[in-house]
């Protein structure tokens, strides 16, 4: 098991636009995380995160392995508010097929 500590975005993430923070905290091998079907970052392993600004609006999201098409979480929706952080936790165990997303919301600063 593996503590991790993760600092939460508060900035402004501009007019009509809202911070979506990715984390891996699972018993998982790293993941590539998909905003409507396209790659977001590179992938990430546990214990570590990655963000992006993107537009105020609805979205799906999925975890795949990394370099396939094999699906570990999702496709959800997910619908990003304007001054907020949304925080996705990919959490749970591959080997106990309970992978799962929790999400986490948080005010920025204007």
């Amino acid at each position: 098991a593996k503590l991790s500590f993760f600092k939460n975005m508060v900035t402004d993430a501009g007019k009509k636009r809202s911070w979506l923070t990715f984390r891996h905290v699972a018993a998982a091998p790293a993941v590539q995380f998909r905003v409507n079907g396209d790659r977001t970052f590179i992938p990430i392993s546990n214990s570590m995160e990655r963000k992006k600004s993107y537009i105020t609006k609805m979205y799906s999201v999925s975890a795949n392995l990394i370099d396939s098409t094999t699906v570990l979480v999702g496709p959800v929706p997910l619908t990003l508010q304007g001054d907020t952080n949304t925080v996705l936790y990919l959490w749970g165990a591959k080997s106990k097929g309970n992978l799962t997303f929790l999400k986490q919301e948080g005010p920025t600063k204007r």
